[in-house]
């Protein structure tokens, strides 16, 4: 019987494997994370963006996840 890695299942069963959002990419899984801290100064939260996406995220502070985009989000206009 093959042996399949973890991340391949979890990938086919639609979860994905929870890895330390501060230091790999939620969207990529790529391990070129940049802390964001000294240009968006959050209480509650610090921003990452990783490099070869450019997808950015935030994680409350002290905690390592979970990811979320909520405070990152604009507001869009009315009419557009």
């Amino acid at each position: 019987m093959r042996r399949i890695s973890l991340r391949v299942v979890c990938r086919l069963s639609g979860m994905r494997k929870l890895l330390n959002a501060r230091t790999h990419c939620p969207y990529c899984d790529s391990q070129a994370v940049s802390d964001l801290a000294h240009l968006l100064r959050l209480r509650a939260a610090d921003v990452f963006q990783c490099r070869p996406c450019l997808e950015m995220w935030h994680v409350p502070k002290g905690q390592n996840g979970p990811p979320s985009r909520d405070l990152l989000r604009l507001k869009r206009l009315e009419g557009d």
